[in-house]
């Protein structure tokens, strides 16, 4: 038994160790380790330990069908100083040196480079990390850590940094594929720094700070608490501009696939997100993608026992503010959605070309919009579709029939005439149009219809079949006498008659006529009013004038009688 003020000091202490594994139990065939211990000093009187250096070599193989071949690692303890009356613990450096070749994830052996200092305190149980740094696959992390609560509930605090990398080069190393994106400067950057807390008691994660750049989109997020089981987030997200387009693979021009009539589902993942329990907020300077470029857009998100609600949502289109709100039932069974949508001085028509080749409409104003369904097919989402749409413009057209000219058309058959060829713009112009709608079961009925030109007034109703594509429409056309518009002086005669018109048939190739009949026989009508008209005007004013002849005699034939009368008298 060493006394009180004993030393002792073992220098160069060596061993090797080589195991096998002959069955196939265990993932390791064989592995061998080698230790160096350069010495250790034992200082009894003052409890303190030292241990210049440690070495560790291991060196194992893996099964044939184990993902990992053959790994070569040394681990190297510099200058382990130990107060054991204290239980402090420090560790000048720990250094991690080695490859490991798995040929299912990289064709080449990885390399991997630790290197860290090390302090624990198992009385106040705590630890410290220093001067961290881990290399592998080109990318580089760096940082600190510590560790308090050691024996009761650890919680793990970690500042750490990855230097600029490049994520392509990365996942060619470990052998995934990547397509030929459409931008030339993709999966070339990334660069983070983050400030982390995990609570290994309840498996909660902190992280304070976690800030960088994606290629040329920056990046900010907090997140006050997360935890995995089941899943719960608290977090704020704020993303720079990103170009969507150049993310997405190169196409080539193919030839049109045939119509399919295979019904697609789209189902969610219902019980995931029940699980979910999450609010934060998302901000994005701006999304580039195909042709919509949206400036500031800004969503705040909830999701509990299988309700998310995204709201509100605004964003700044064509230079328009926008504002939503979106929410997605799975509480049930049947998955159902709701979106409300609203804006001033939206430009209809290249809003529309966002999303479609031709715009139908065109015009600016005030649309509003709140629907819902449910299903988990389009066919589904249209027959479940219920809900109210209203547009109120200014200055625009309707594509794809040219009302005027129809009328012209219709005029000169009436009146057998032939219009000369020219050609003519396809579409029907507007000063106002004011339309209000509602949708029961994917059947949207056109409660209020109304638009005005400086030569034009039309009203209108009618229903649009969502589920069989169907449109069966009618309007009514009056003609204001205007020399001004769209036709407007070449059909002045016409002026006061209803023209009744119908719109049928496939959405995208409606039959709009108009009725003849009804145009002719306005016409007639309007002729014989003007007839009758004239006539009464014309038998009015004889009989005012023999009702004016007959007064005249009257108190002529009066006036002579009062005359002789005077006459008679002798004064």
């Amino acid at each position: 038994m060493l006394s009180d003020k004993a030393a002792m000091s073992v220098a160069n202490i060596q061993s090797k160790v080589t195991l096998k594994n002959t069955g196939k139990e265990l993932p390791i065939t064989d592995t061998q380790v080698n230790l160096a211990i350069a010495a250790i000093n034992l200082d009894v009187e003052q409890k303190k330990l030292n241990i210049p250096e440690t070495q560790l070599s291991i060196n194992a193989n893996g099964q044939t069908d184990f993902i990992l071949k053959q790994t070569e690692q040394t681990i190297t303890l510099k200058n382990l100083d130990a107060d054991l009356s204290k239980l402090i613990f420090n560790i000048e450096q720990i250094a991690v040196n080695g490859a490991s070749a798995l040929p299912s994830l990289a064709e080449q052996a990885i390399d991997n480079k630790i290197q860290l200092g090390l302090n624990a305190n198992l009385e106040q149980q705590t630890v410290d990390i220093k001067n961290l740094s881990m290399n592998s696959l080109n990318a580089n992390i760096s940082g600190s850590a510590n560790v308090k609560q050691l024996d009761t509930n650890p919680i793990i605090n970690a500042n750490l940094q990855l230097a600029e990398t490049n994520p392509t080069e990365l996942l060619k190393a470990l052998r995934i594929a990547l397509p030929d994106f459409a931008g030339e400067s993709v999966l070339q950057s990334l660069a983070l720094q983050t400030a982390v807390e995990f609570n290994t008691k309840n498996s909660e994660v902190k992280v304070s700070k976690l800030t960088g750049q994606f290629d040329k989109t920056t990046f900010n997020a907090k997140v006050s608490s997360f935890k995995p089981e089941p899943m719960s987030a608290n977090f704020d997200l704020a993303i720079g501009t990103i170009k969507v387009d150049d993310y997405l693979p190169k196409t080539e021009e193919q030839a049109a696939e045939p119509e399919t009539t295979e019904t697609v589902k789209i189902e969610l993942p219902k019980e995931l997100i029940r699980s979910l329990n999450l609010s934060g907020s998302i901000k994005v300077e701006g999304v580039q993608f195909q042709k919509i470029n949206a400036q500031n857009t800004a969503l705040k998100i909830t999701a509990k026992n299988g309700l998310v609600k995204i709201t509100p949502i605004t964003t700044t289109l064509l230079e328009r503010p926008l504002k939503a709100s979106a929410v997605v039932d799975v509480t049930t069974d049947e998955q159902k959605f709701a979106l409300t949508f609203d804006g001033s001085q939206i430009p209809v028509g290249e809003l529309s070309e966002l999303f479609m080749e031709k715009a139908p409409l065109t015009g600016k104003g005030t649309v509003a919009v709140d629907i819902t369904t449910q299903g988990e097919t389009i066919d589904a989402f249209k027959q479940n579709l219920n809900g109210t749409v209203a547009a109120n413009l200014k200055d625009g057209a309707v594509k794809g029939f040219n009302l005027a000219q129809m009328i012209r058309e219709a005029k000169a058959k009436i009146s057998s005439q032939t219009l000369p060829a020219e050609e003519v713009v396809q579409q029907t112009d507007f000063s106002a149009l004011d339309a209000k709608t509602s949708i029961k079961q994917g059947i949207v009925t056109i409660d209020q219809l109304s638009a005005l030109s400086p030569y034009l007034r039309v009203t209108g109703a009618g229903t649009v079949d969502l589920v069989k594509e169907q449109l069966d429409n009618k309007v009514t056309a009056k003609i204001v006498a205007s020399n001004e518009g769209q036709g407007g002086k070449d059909l002045s005669d016409l002026s006061g008659l209803p023209i009744p018109v119908t719109i049928k048939g496939h959405w995208l190739d409606p039959k709009i006529g108009l009725d003849m009949k009804s145009l002719l026989d306005a016409k007639t009508k309007q002729k014989l009013d003007e007839e009758k008209a004239k006539l009464k005007e014309k038998l009015d004013a004889e009989k005012a004038k023999i009702a004016e002849d007959a007064k005249k005699k009257l108190e002529d034939a009066a006036g002579d009688k009062v005359k002789n009368l005077f006459n008679g008298l002798k004064f």
